[in-house]
C-alpha cells in the first residue's frame, strides 16, 4: 500500500480522511498546509499526496507547483470544497498544474479509493 502525505487545514476533516485512508490500509502522514507538507516530503519517502486547495501558509496550487519542481514529479490528487470561490476551477488548474486525480468536497470514501487506484502505481 502506498505511503500518503495528507494535507489538509482542516482537523476534522483531516481526522475523517485518515481514518478513511488507514482503514484501507494505507500509512498517512498528515501535514496542515504546503509549507510543513514541502519539509515532511523533502525527508521521508511519500508515494502519493493528497492536498486540499484552500489552506494557510501555502495554499494547494502554490504547493502542486513546489511539488511539481521535484524529480520525479510526486502523485498529487487535489481536493476542495470551494470555499468562496469556483472549486471545479480550481481543481482544473490544480490538474493544469500537475494533480493527477482531482475531488470536489464531498466525496465518499468510495471516490478517494478510486482516485488513489488511478494513480497507483
Amino acid at each position: 500500500m502506498p505511503r500518503i502525505l495528507l494535507i489538509e487545514d482542516e482537523d476534522s476533516a483531516r481526522m475523517v480522511l485518515r481514518q478513511m485512508l488507514e482503514g484501507e490500509g494505507h500509512e498517512v502522514i498528515e501535514a496542515r498546509h504546503g509549507r510543513e507538507a514541502l519539509v515532511l516530503y523533502d525527508r521521508i519517502p511519500i508515494d502519493i499526496i493528497i492536498t486540499d486547495i484552500f489552506m494557510p501558509a501555502m495554499d494547494g496550487i502554490e504547493t502542486i507547483k513546489e511539488l511539481g519542481k521535484r524529480k520525479p514529479r510526486p502523485k498529487i490528487i487535489a481536493i476542495s470544497g470551494g470555499g468562496s470561490f469556483d472549486p471545479d476551477g480550481m481543481l482544473d488548474m490544480a490538474k493544469h498544474l500537475g494533480a493527477r486525480q482531482t475531488l470536489a468536497k464531498p466525496f465518499t470514501s468510495e471516490e478517494i479509493s478510486a482516485a488513489i487506484r488511478a494513480v497507483w502505481p
